[in-house]
């Protein structure tokens, strides 16, 4: 199965082959993952920015796969709510057929049943769709944190925009193609943090702050990380409290 040319499968069972679909996409991020390890012999006399792209490409199309899911899910999701509304519009014109043919007075009686029917369908896509979205986004926010973590061991922490962008330049990329969750904060911030030493990780857990305030999990490991560096009374770097 070629990578680049998945799709999210339709009919029966469809969520069954999307499993294994994202299956098959761990299988290949785990290649990934044996290629990094080849490098240390095998690619010894190149410099850090070539055997970053080396060890870039087999992740960057396996985002673009997950990507292109994702977009696939909204197309199919809006089909699928188009379907409903027709649904129950031919069911509405079916039943003002009937009640004039039966000179009914009282217009149409069944018609907040139908609303009612129509809006619990409509909440079960949703519902359905938000679901395989919701595993997309955390497979995307995996894949963005291995990546994170292959390229801070072949480059460093790097500098955005460089030839050697390294794992900073890894956290600028999945902010700016977006759908990953709080995990791929977090990891930027204990990488800069316990790696590097750096106060970079602060500033992280600052930003992350304000893209997931409710974020349960996330706020735990804020709080752990302000006591990990003694700050325990300052709310500026808490702006959710």
């Amino acid at each position: 199965m070629d990578l680049t040319s998945a799709t999210v499968p339709t009919g029966l069972g469809h969520r069954i082959i999307f499993t294994l679909t994202l299956r098959l996409i761990y299988n290949y991020h785990v290649k990934a993952n044996r290629l990094e390890s080849t490098l240390s012999t095998e690619q010894a006399d190149k410099g850090p920015g070539e055997r970053g792209a080396i060890v870039r490409a087999p992740f960057n199309k396996v985002l673009d796969t997950l990507y292109n899911l994702i977009k696939q899910l909204k197309g199919r999701e809006a089909k699928d709510l188009s379907k409903v509304e027709e649904s129950a519009a031919v069911d509405a014109s079916i039943s003002a057929i009937i009640a004039k043919a039966e000179f009914e007075e009282d217009g149409d009686p069944d018609k907040e049943l139908r609303e009612h029917n129509k809006r619990n369908q409509q909440e079960a896509v949703k519902r359905g769709y938000a679901a395989e979205s919701e595993t997309l986004q955390h497979t995307i926010s995996y894949i963005w944190i291995a990546l994170m973590r292959a390229l801070r061991r072949s480059q460093g922490k790097g500098a955005p925009k460089t030839a050697v962008g390294g794992s900073r330049q890894v956290f600028a990329d999945a902010r700016a193609r977006g759908k990953i969750l709080s995990e791929v904060y977090v990891a930027s911030a204990l990488i800069e943090h316990y790696v590097y030493k750096d106060p970079a990780g602060t500033k992280v857990f600052e930003r992350g702050a304000k893209s997931f305030p409710e974020d349960t999990t996330f706020i735990l490991e804020y709080l752990k990380h302000l006591l990990s560096v003694g700050d325990t009374i300052s709310k500026n770097n808490f702006p959710i409290l």
